[in-house]
């Protein structure tokens, strides 16, 4: 799997705090055998994340400095442009 290319990068500069937030159930999986809930520093939410911005859990991480964003898999119809990036700036600390 290829997946974690650009958390394998973030990883590199040694964050206080890395946040991964995964719906798929194969990639979670993947994700406990490449041992990445034992990094230092990495904390990974399982869902999806228009579930979980704005929630308590969310918002007691104080705040980002970057969101970084991996629409791979998502289903947009290109009705609402911008409305992925509107819904983070207005829920994420």
């Amino acid at each position: 799997m290829t997946i974690f290319q650009i958390d394998s990068f973030f990883q590199k500069f040694s964050p206080a705090l890395h946040v991964i937030i995964e719906p798929h159930p194969d990639v979670l999986q993947h994700i406990r055998e490449t041992q990445w809930y034992d990094k230092p520093g990495v904390k990974i939410l399982e869902g999806k994340w228009q579930q979980l911005v704005g929630s308590d859990e969310m918002k007691n991480f104080g705040g980002f400095d970057i969101v970084y964003t991996d629409t791979f898999s998502e289903d947009y119809d290109g009705a609402d442009n911008g409305s992925c990036t509107r819904v983070i700036t207005d829920n994420v600390p």
